[in-house]
Order: structure tokens, then C-alpha cells, then sequence
């Protein structure tokens, strides 16, 4: 009888430790098996503190694994739930160099003011509608590709609809994100018709700081040419 019990006991701790290793990987099977045949073989031999023992082990490796989890969905957060915060609503020009700048916002005036055939306000930004073909819509491509660099926090999205070959077609850009982004836009873009012909004040040229919604109050200064 002992022998008998010593051997179903070491039996009971073997396949304790399989269902331990079982519940690694899917953790209720493993608490059903860890409990049943650790409390089964304990039931029938000397041993039953090995099935009470191996049902612990498993609840554990199971809260262990809960955890573990619960940590990695936090970790898999999608972009859009991070804070706006890390994303101020601001423009810094200084991401190009001095020759970019000028050739940035002279761009921005075609595709914002000259090109749109209208432009559609949003709740959270604006959309502008054009008729062109690929070679305008690899143009805006570029330039919103360019305008996210200084403008991070915005949203972005060119869309060009049906058109025959050769002929031009509805194209589409919307931009914008938020209704903070689009109270910069409207600013922002009172500020490029103000300025008209004139070059970029030094503000854009030279900045020392990002551009807010007060870098575009008031009447634009042109440009120094002193």
C-alpha cells in the first residue's frame, strides 16, 4: 500500500505539472484538468494534497496569465485613442529648410485658394473639391504628405473619383480631425488670402517658435526686404 501511494503520488505530481504547463496555454482548460486529475488521482491514494496542490498552481498560472493579458491589450491601444494632447494644434515650418519653406507655402496657396473648385466646411475640418487628373492628384498627394510633417496632428485623405482617360476627374481633399484642428485651419487659411502675392512674412521664412492661432491674427506682415 505504500508503495502504491508513493507511486500514484509521484504520478499525481507529473501530471500536475502537464496540466500546469496546459494552463500556460489555455488557461481554463488547464484549471479543469490540473483540478480533475490532480483531485481524481489524489481521491484514489494517499496523495490528495497533491490534487489540492496542483489546483492552486493552475489558479495562479491563471491569474498570472489574466494579467499578463490585460497588460498586452493596454499595450495594443490603437493610435487614434492616444491623447490629443501629444498632438498640439500648431505648424512648425522649421521641419523644411529655408528654400522648401517658400516653395511649401507658395503650393499651398494653389491647392487651398486657386485650385479648389469649392470648398465644403466640416464639422471637423474642411473639404475641398477639384477636376484634375493623376498628375494633380500625385500633386496633392505630395504636398498633404509634406503639410503632415509640419502639421502633425491633422488628418489627411485624397480621394479621385471616376474619370475617362485623358479626361479630368472629380478629386477630393479633406483635412482636417477635430473641431480645434479646424478653428486653425479657418485662421490659417484668412491669413494665406490676406497675404495674397506677398512673399511669407519672417514668421514662416525664419520661425523661432511653432505657429498657433495667434501667430495669424491681425493683417500678415510681408517680409523684410531690407
Amino acid at each position: 500500500m505504500k508503495t502504491m501511494g508513493m507511486k500514484a503520488g509521484v504520478g499525481g505530481a507529473t501530471v500536475g505539472i502537464l496540466g500546469l504547463a496546459i494552463c500556460c496555454l489555455a488557461p481554463g482548460l488547464g484549471i479543469a484538468a490540473a483540478a480533475g486529475v490532480g483531485a481524481g488521482l489524489g481521491f484514489w491514494t494517499e496523495s490528495a494534497f497533491v490534487g489540492i496542490a496542483v489546483a492552486s498552481l493552475g489558479l495562479l498560472a491563471f491569474m498570472g496569465y489574466s494579467k499578463m493579458q490585460s497588460k498586452f491589450k493596454m499595450r495594443r491601444q490603437p493610435a487614434s485613442a492616444a491623447k490629443t494632447e501629444a498632438f498640439p494644434i500648431a505648424c512648425d515650418p522649421s521641419v523644411f529648410p529655408m528654400e522648401k519653406r517658400l516653395e511649401h507655402v507658395e503650393l499651398a496657396k494653389d491647392i487651398l485658394l486657386r485650385w479648389p473648385k469649392r470648398k465644403e466646411e466640416l464639422e471637423d475640418g474642411y473639404l475641398f473639391h477639384y477636376e484634375g487628373d493623376e498628375e494633380m492628384f500625385l500633386a496633392l498627394a505630395r504636398w498633404a504628405a509634406d503639410e503632415h510633417r509640419c502639421c502633425p496632428w491633422g488628418a489627411y485623405a485624397i480621394e479621385a473619383g471616376p474619370s475617362a482617360a485623358g479626361k479630368p476627374g472629380a478629386i477630393k481633399l479633406r483635412w482636417g480631425g477635430s473641431q480645434d484642428g479646424k478653428a486653425f485651419l479657418t485662421d490659417a487659411l484668412k491669413f494665406m488670402e490676406d497675404l495674397g502675392g506677398d512673399a511669407p512674412p519672417e514668421s514662416i521664412l525664419n520661425p523661432d517658435r511653432k505657429l498657433t492661432r495667434a501667430s495669424f491674427q491681425g493683417k500678415p506682415k510681408a517680409r523684410c526686404g531690407c
